[in-house]
Order: C-alpha cells, then structure tokens, then sequence
C-alpha cells in the first residue's frame, strides 16, 4: 500500500528539478566562493547568480539576502541580531502568542538578557489584529516579531496593515515567512518588513539552508562570527549546491503558484466537507478565509488524535497533530491554546497539510481509515446498546450451521462483503465476522475475504472463530481488522489472553459461552463448575476491551438470551458486554434493551437477520428510539 503525505508543513520532499540542480552544482562549483583563484571565483559568481534570483523572488536587493543553515537560525539571528544591535535604544520587544518556537525559544533568551518580552494576543481564528499591536507599542518597543502564516492552523497575518504602522514609528518589524514563501505571494516591500526569514525545505527545497532578509541599513549584530562571510553577518562558507537548490525551488514555485493555490484550497476543501459528512462532531479550528491553501487543522470530538495518529500510522498515511517540533510535548498546542481552545479539543486536534503530490482520489482512503477508527473508538467508550449484524464465513461464503455441525449448512451469500456492505447501509456500526475454517500455520483460510470487507466498509470489523496463537491475531490485525475475538482458548488459557492484551492493547475481546450462568462447553450440553461472572472477572484483570457473553435459555437457541444471567455479568465488571446468542426477533432486542443500563452494550445476530426474521434496520430504529 502506497503512503499518504500530508504533512507538508513540516517537510516537502526536494522537487526532482531541484535535485538535478544541487547535483549538477556540487560537481561543477565545488569550490570556496571566497576563494581568489579562477574556480573560487566561478563558485562566487554562480553565488551571486543565486542570490539575485533570490532577492528577486520576494522584491528585494541581492545585497539584502544572508544565507544561514534554515529557518531556525534565520529567525535567531533576526531576533537576537536586531535586539542585541538595538539595546540601547529600548528593551521591549513584542511578539505573537501563536509563533513558532524558534522565535519562543530566543525569546527566553533575551529575557534572561534582561529585555522585556510582550506577547500578542490573537483572536480565536490566531490572527494578531493591528489595533492590538500599536495599543501595546510603548516608547522603549524597539522590535516586533510577527510570522507571515501559521505553520499549525495556516492563519495569514495582515504584516503588511502592521508593518505600516511599525515604519510610521521607525520600530524593526521581523517576520518569519517560512510556511508562506513559495505558496502565497512575498514582497517585502509590500509587506514592509525590515527582517524576514525564508526556509527551503517547505518549498520543495533542500533543508539545512534558508536566508533572512536584511533590509539595507536595519542595524543587526552577527550570531556566528568567523570569515566575515554575508557581508560579516553570518560567517561560514556558503553551501552553494543548497543555495542553487533553494533558487531553483523559488523558481519553480514562482510558475506555479496561482495554480497550486488553486488545487491546494480545493483539496483542503474537500476532505474538510468529506470528512465532516462522514462523521459527526468534526470541528475546524483554521480559518476559511486568509488561511494557507493546503493547511487544515481539525478536531474530532471525543476522540484523541494519538489514538487516531497511531491508526494512521498503521495505514502509512503520515499526517500529525501539531507543529513537528513539538509533536513529542503532551502539552496541548501553544497556537490552539493562545486561540481559546479548550485542552480537551486541543487534544483531538490533526492537522493536515496537503502538499504538491496530494491527489483529490487519495481523500476517499484517508477518510475511511479515519471514519473507521472514530466509530470503534466511540463503541468503546459509549455506554450504548447496538445491534451488531454477524457473518459465519465457510469456504468464502456466508452459511448458517446446522445445530452446529461443521458439515452441515445452509449457505446464505456467496458474496460476503456486497451483504455486509448492505448491512452497513442500513446503520450498523459494528461488523462481527466469525471465520468458521480456521487457520493454516497461523494464516486465516479467509484473511484475503475479510480483508476485502474491511476495505469496503467504513465501519470496524472484528474477527472470530477458533483463534489459538499470537500469529493468527497479528495475521487480522494486519488486514485491518478493528478487533479480534477470542473465544474457547480464552477460557482454556489465561496467560495466553493475558499475553494477547499485553501485545495487542484495545484490540482483544474475549467470549464466554454459558448455561444458565456457568461456562459451558461443547455446544451447551454440558457445562463447567466455573462461574461465568467469575471467569468474566478474570478476563477483564487481563486487559480486554469488551466481553462477548452467550447463555441461551434452557428450552434452547430459539427462545433467546438469558437475560437474568446475562445483566448479573455485565453488572459484574466495568468493560462493555455484548450479548450474544439465539437473539431472534425484536421482543429479545427489547428485552436486552431493558438491562442496558447495566453495562450491556451490544447485541450480535446474524441467523435471525439471514432468515428475515429481524429487520436490522427496524432492529436499530428500536435501539436508537430508546428514549
């Protein structure tokens, strides 16, 4: 299966063109550019070439442009350069509350240096509106450092409203236009900024190199001291291959920008109304309108998005929750903080940004992965009864045995996935699969079937039927199955159910048959000293998510669950109990129903539903009419 990328604030991949350039750069101008003979003077012209198309790109003079090893340091020596050269005039220094930590980080610095630091308030889109910055403006503010676009929610700054107001004050403006350069347009004249910093790897570039831009005469005191390279404002020999690179990102950005602006904002577009009409409580944290047109940040509701990410993950599509740099902090976001959303929502936040390889055909994939994912997790977590339509699979189709012999059936689908794909149209949310022929040296005989149902539906799947090893389960697992089900080796083996939920955590449910309350084997005709409520318990200290309970009434299948045993187990333990069992017609789901309260969450048929016997969809009417 081919990765999704849609994590392109944090990376892109170098354009192919671009990677030609460096390339043929490093074999050809290999030299120092500072160097006085012919080659060092080859490599310092081909400098100078880059460096004008450079300066070109954003409006500015190629005297203006300092080279340095990315973004992070552009925006180090911008802050602490401008601060540092301009001590003496005041100490105050204002910045956002959404920037990036390379500006937060140099700002504790300057602190300790005994500047005084201000943060800008935003609004709940994380815009810094002007008016909030000339009320903060004192007579000491001797810089202000607003960044251009959020690299977590996309929201684009008005610098060039603030920048007005700044100039008219003969106060340094600082903007750091790492996500935005290459995808919106930058002119620093527009914008009138004294400082800006550009970063190459967001632009389809090579990363380890960016450059800030100086405006001619803005005082700036050098970080890195050494050669007296960039005109002593940055020392080191230049990485001229990187340089050839980032030059020819800009130029290929610069053909396709108004295009790829265009594309971007659809595909933001979307998956937003795709993913939203999928699922409820989806709630979009960017703004709409003056956001970045491939970023989206988005919550869902009640979920989080490490739970979320690790599915992803599994399914190779690579998106995260917040900025890069901080996706190993278990402290919500700074920027969704500093816009008023509550820690919680913070928490089930992703942020997707979409890049120049994203296709509208991949949206479909992403979002049933997500979808998926979303109703297992809500299952777990809500206290509520559903019906769970179920599938003995044989030989590829869909039977009912005969009094349970394996040799006897009568075949109901030969096209398992086209009756669970009806079923899910119907308002099921839940799948449960039994695979009645077993496995092969640890493969399911019908793991390519189930996993063609599970990539056909947006609902979960969970997976049954004779389960004995570790090798079976990580074999469903990796079909995508939400779930696998664990029956009579759970009662026979402990340790071994314990082992499963120690490797696989969330994804194990146990099954106990029983009669009349006690486990029973051998198709109920005969049953153990061992209380399923006790046995229940001991599932439950061994880790599983839900425990599937059948115990038929003592005049047999057809006259239903038994509901008096059934509510003592599930008022027995703190995990979701699914009844399971000879559940036949409405009258049993009413009566299951009943003792919901009790922790009773589920209900498995599958017989009754095959015969006609049960409406599924007027079986689930009742279930969510239960008010």
């Amino acid at each position: 299966m081919n990765p999704i990328y849609l994590d392109h604030n944090a990376t892109t991949p170098i354009a192919p063109e671009v990677i030609e350039t460096i390339a043929e750069t490093a074999a050809k101008f290999w030299a120092n550019p500072s160097s006085s003979h012919p080659l060092g003077r080859s490599a310092c012209e081909e400098l100078a070439r880059r460096r004008e198309t450079i300066a070109r790109f954003i409006g500015a003079d190629p005297s203006e442009i300092v080279f340095t090893a990315g973004g992070s340091e552009a925006d180090t020596l911008a802050l602490i350069g401008a601060a540092r050269a301009n001590g003496e005039k005041g100490r105050h220094i204002l910045v956002s509350a959404v920037e990036h930590h390379a500006i937060l980080e140099n700002c504790h610095t300057l602190a300790e240096e005994g500047f005084d630091i201000e943060t800008l308030p935003v609004d709940t889109d994380g815009r810094v509106r002007a008016e909030t910055v000339e009320k903060a403006l004192r007579n000491d503010t001797i810089l202000v450092s607003i960044m251009h676009a959020n690299n977590e929610v996309g929201t684009i700054q008005p610098i060039a409203e603030i920048g007005e107001q700044l100039k008219r004050r003969k106060i340094l403006f600082h903007c750091d236009a790492a996500q935005s350069v290459g995808k919106i347009p930058v002119d620093v004249g527009n914008l009138k900024v004294d400082l800006l910093t550009c970063s190459s790897h967001k632009i389809y570039g090579p990363k380890g190199t960016g450059f800030l831009y100086v405006r001619r005469g803005t005082p700036l005191k050098p970080i890195l001291r050494g050669g007296g390279q960039e005109g002593g404002l940055r020392s080191g020999t230049e990485d001229l291959p990187a340089i050839a690179g980032l030059a020819h990102a800009l130029k290929l950005a610069a053909g396709r920008m108004e295009e790829e602006r265009a594309e971007l904002t659809h595909l933001r577009e979307t998956f937003f109304e795709t993913l939203a009409g999928s699922i409820k409580g989806v709630t979009r944290n960017s703004p709409k309108e003056d956001c970045l047109p491939g970023t989206l940040s988005l919550a869902v509701e009640g979920i989080s998005s490490a739970m979320l990410l690790k599915r992803l993950d599994g399914e190779g599509i690579c998106l995260s929750a917040s900025a890069a740099c901080a996706s190993g902090s278990p402290a919500p976001s700074h920027v969704l903080t500093a816009m008023g959303i509550p820690p919680e929502r913070a928490k089930e936040t992703l942020r997707i940004s979409f890049g120049r390889s994203n296709r509208e055909e991949e949206i479909p994939r992403v979002v049933k992965v997500i979808t998926s994912a979303v109703h297992q997790f809500r299952l777990l977590k809500e206290q509520i009864m559903i019906i769970i339509p179920a599938i003995d699979l044989k030989e590829g189709r869909c039977v009912r045995l005969i009094q349970g012999d394996m040799n006897q059936e009568t075949v109901y689908s030969d096209n398992p996935p086209e009756m669970a794909k009806q079923w899910e149209g119907l308002g099921a949310e839940l799948l449960h699969v039994v695979d009645l022929d077993g496995a092969v040296e640890g493969r399911p005989k019908n793991l390519d079937l189930i996993q063609r149902i599970v990539r056909e539906l947006s609902i979960p799947v969970e997976v049954g039927g004779g389960i004995r090893t570790l090798e079976t389960i990580e074999a469903y697992l990796g079909a995508g199955v939400a779930r696998v089900v664990i029956g009579t080796k759970a009662a026979e083996d402990p340790e071994f159910l314990a082992e499963a939920c120690r490797k696989y955590p969330g994804k194990i449910v146990a099954g106990i048959d029983a009669k009349e309350g006690y486990v029973a084997v051998r198709g109920w005709t005969d049953t153990t000293e061992q209380r399923a409520v006790d046995l229940a318990r001991t599932m439950e200290e061994a880790g599983v998510s839900a425990i599937i309970f059948t115990d038929i009434q003592r005049d047999g299948m057809e006259t239903g669950p038994n509901i008096d045993s059934t509510k003592e187990l599930a008022e027995a333990v703190n995990i979701p109990v699914i009844a399971s069992g000879g559940i036949s017609g409405l009258s049993d789901i009413k009566n299951l129903l009943a003792i919901e309260a009790s922790g009773v969450t589920g209900a498995i048929t599958g017989r009754a539903i095959y015969s006609g016997a049960l409406d599924l969809k007027e079986a689930i009417a009742l279930t969510q009419g239960r008010d």
